[in-house]
């Protein structure tokens, strides 16, 4: 962990952050009641005492949009903190940990990163891409990186607008050193459902190990290269990581490397700015959801050199 005095200046506007984050969500809390408070009496006003409806409907209104307001704000606010704080604090927290580092994700990047996942169809069709952290692990044995991604499709009607979350969780992009020149795809049963349909191009792979084949379907533009890749030791292991997380995990092989993608609903590596930045508590789920992408990447042994 840094000394205390490295983290004193991003410590002092945590606390001033924090502080008015309070302040916020107490206005925006007692707005919400008013606006209760109002319906209730527009409710009433409606039974009992026709000349209350006009300014219970007014004051519903006003307080309404002042709460809804706060909440916005506050959004901005926090999420003007992840871009200029959350950078130095990582850079900070990891330098002692020299086998990661933290990589801002630019516009450029997030662009880039679109446009791959949706030449794989590893999610199917969507339109929009939301990733705000990246992590590259480096040893010796190999090198991948970590992103937290969330996956949608939007479709827009007349005056409507629909979000449909695809997938949000952890996405590993790491080598892999065996040879081929196709794609395969590997997709949980129960995803399927919400990741579009699969290209023509594709073919489905049967494998004859029934564990494997009851959590996953495999689709491939080789049906040799999908069983040279998918070994029954890796079959194995795949079952295994998911099993022992509950994680519903797809994944892709293509030009080199492997895409494994681990569904998990909560915001990874994300700051709680209600801890102190000296705190090392602060920094543990952190670590922790590093460490388990470490973990998934070895169980599975991507770096094996003679085969999966």
């Amino acid at each position: 962990m840094p000394k205390e005095t490295e983290f004193a200046e991003l410590e002092q506007l945590r606390c001033k952050l924090y502080s008015k984050k309070c302040i916020l969500d107490g206005f925006a809390v007692v707005c919400k009641v008013l606006s209760w408070l109002c319906l209730l009496i527009l409710l009433y006003g409606a039974f009992f005492s026709m000349s209350v409806l006009g300014f219970s409907f007014i004051f519903l209104f006003v307080f309404s949009s002042i709460a809804g307001g706060i909440d916005t704000y506050k959004g901005l606010m926090l999420l003007k903190y992840k871009k200029e704080i959350k950078q130095k604090v990582y850079n900070l927290v990891l330098a002692d940990v020299p086998d990661f580092e933290y990589v801002v994700m630019s516009d450029e990047k997030v662009s880039k990163l679109f446009d791959k996942l949706r030449c794989l169809k590893v999610f199917g069709t969507f339109t929009k891409l939301v990733c705000d952290d990246c992590f590259i692990y480096k040893s010796e044995d190999i090198n991948f990186k970590i992103y937290d991604i969330g996956v949608y499709n939007i479709a827009v009607g007349y005056k409507t607008k629909i979000t449909k979350k695809i997938f949000e969780g952890m996405l590993i992009v790491a080598p892999s050193f065996k040879n081929f020149s196709g794609v395969t795809l590997i997709r949980a049963d129960k995803k399927l459902k919400i990741l579009g349909d699969i290209e023509t191009m594709l073919e489905r792979v049967n494998f004859e190990d029934n564990v494997f084949e009851k959590e996953f379907d495999v689709y491939s533009t080789n049906q040799i290269e999908a069983r040279y890749l998918l070994t029954t030791a890796f079959m194995d292991r795949l079952v295994n990581a998911m099993d022992r997380k509950k994680r519903q995990i797809i994944g892709s092989f293509e030009v080199g490397n492997v895409y494994i993608g681990v569904q998990d609903s909560k915001d990874l590596f994300e700051l709680d700015i209600s801890m102190p930045l000296t705190n090392e508590k602060t920094f543990k789920p952190l670590f922790d959801e590093l460490e388990q992408a470490v973990e998934l990447v070895k169980s599975l042994r991507l770096e094996q050199k003679t085969g999966l």
